[in-house]
């Protein structure tokens, strides 16, 4: 009988153990996530500081700073050429009044009803099948694929 109080004994205290190592590891892990979640507001708050800063300051930085901002400005730079690159590709332009996106071929604006201007397109040639206006330097009409020269 001292066999088996001994045997519940033990793994009794096996199983607090155990318990309690669970406990540790599940308090360890709400710990880090809470670390994590703090890192990541100091990040949130850095990039903020550093956003007025620039906004502040933007061109009058000297040093470190400057080539820093000037590194910020090319790379706005290059997202606003890409963004327009999309809108040409999409067939996509904004209202000038109220920047409403629109159809590239639209004559006024859906949201303001403001008459969009259409600027003549420079070298452009017409597609004899269908009429289209192509760029004059265009193999192929971008409408209807008629070929317009030889190449």
């Amino acid at each position: 009988m001292a066999f088996f109080d001994n045997f519940t004994k033990k793994v009794s205290e096996a199983t607090q153990t155990v318990a309690q190592k669970g406990r540790d590891i599940a308090d360890i892990t709400k710990l880090n996530i809470a670390i994590s979640d703090e890192e990541r507001k100091i990040d949130e708050l850095y990039k903020k500081i550093g956003k007025l800063f620039v906004e502040r300051v933007g061109g009058s930085v000297e040093g470190e700073f400057a080539d820093l901002v000037g590194e910020i400005r090319a790379s706005e730079q290059k997202i606003a050429e890409s963004k327009q690159q999309i809108k040409d590709i999409k067939g996509i332009t904004a209202c000038p009044k109220c920047k409403t996106e629109l159809s590239a071929d639209a004559v006024f604006c859906t949201a303001c009803g403001e008459k969009l201007s259409k600027e003549e397109p420079k070298n452009a040639s017409v597609c004899p099948k269908c009429g289209a206006e192509v760029p004059a330097e265009a193999a192929f009409c971008t409408s209807c694929g008629e070929k317009l020269k030889e190449n």
